[in-house]
């Protein structure tokens, strides 16, 4: 049964890396026309408020790219905790055939 647990893990890391690695989402930001000049004040308000949900929808996504780092380095670190107590509980000694040199 552990084993079973283990291997669904496994898998879901793997997934994770694997469709991060293909998916890239980028989205795309209509900014906010400002004039030459402006007419009226309204005009000059509306631009402005334009602006600041400009900056607000990209603080937004830079914020969900940030946390979207956060999960693939947890989903990294579960990895490679995976794999390092497969090879200290597991291998033993045989472990040392899998190093890096």
């Amino acid at each position: 049964m552990r084993n079973k647990k283990i291997s669904i893990v496994i898998f879901l890391v793997i997934t994770s890396i694997v469709y991060s690695a293909t998916f890239i989402p980028y989205k795309t930001f209509k900014r906010p026309y400002k004039p030459f000049e402006f007419s009226s004040s309204y005009e000059e308000e509306k631009f402005f408020k334009e602006v600041d949900l400009y900056k607000a929808e990209i603080q937004k996504y830079i914020a969900e790219q940030e946390e979207a780092i956060r999960r693939h380095e947890a989903a990294k670190d579960a990895a490679m905790e995976e794999w390092n107590n497969f090879a200290k509980y597991q291998l033993g000694d045989l472990s040392k055939q899998f190093r890096r040199k």
